[in-house]
């Protein structure tokens, strides 16, 4: 009867999985440090716009700024002067 009753042992083979898996994961300290590395070597592959070409999207990023400013003001005025209209 003792022999039909063994005593549960814990698997080697899955202890030894937890602790490949608990030595896999980095700590906390170790990932941050890993983030910035990799944040370094990604930019290192970005391709850089030139002086020329930055200036050139540099003015049309601010012209459309102005443009975006004006058409605002002039739909404000209108719609100030059919509040106006309405309300006076």
């Amino acid at each position: 009867m003792a022999k039909d009753k063994k005593a549960k042992q814990p698997d080697p083979k899955k202890n030894k999985a937890k602790d490949t898996k608990k030595a896999a994961k980095p700590k906390r300290g170790g990932r941050i440090v890993r983030f910035f590395r990799d944040m370094g070597s990604e930019l290192k592959k970005a391709t850089w716009p030139t002086k020329q070409e930055l200036a050139k999207y540099t003015g049309i990023v601010l012209l459309f700024i102005c443009a975006f400013a004006v058409v605002v003001g002039l739909i404000d005025l209108g719609l100030t002067k059919l509040l106006a209209l309405i309300v006076g």
